[in-house]
């Protein structure tokens, strides 16, 4: 007997974007990912991808010029921007 594998999710640029943005500004990964409906470790690569200037879409091509524009204005530019250790929280 052979198990299928199940479908992996495709989400779009904008969403992930906007779960990277949410983040940036300060809400909580668990609480954005709980509300997005997205596993943590899922938007927790998506902020890594997102600081690196590597974030993509689904089914896209690598980042175009005007992608990274939009990349950085949501987070700024990958080299300048300094990222907290992971599992860290600005939050009190």
């Amino acid at each position: 007997m052979m198990i299928e594998k199940g479908k992996r999710a495709a989400y779009t640029l904008e969403f992930k974007l906007e779960a990277v943005r949410l983040v940036q500004g300060g809400q909580a990964k668990v609480v954005t990912a709980k509300v997005l409906g997205i596993p943590v470790a899922t938007l927790s690569n998506w902020v890594r991808l997102a600081v690196q200037g590597k974030l993509i879409g689904a089914g896209a091509k690598p980042v175009c010029a005007a992608q990274e524009e939009e990349l950085v204005s949501v987070i700024g530019r990958p080299d300048t921007h300094a990222s907290p250790a992971p599992g860290y929280s600005h939050s009190a």
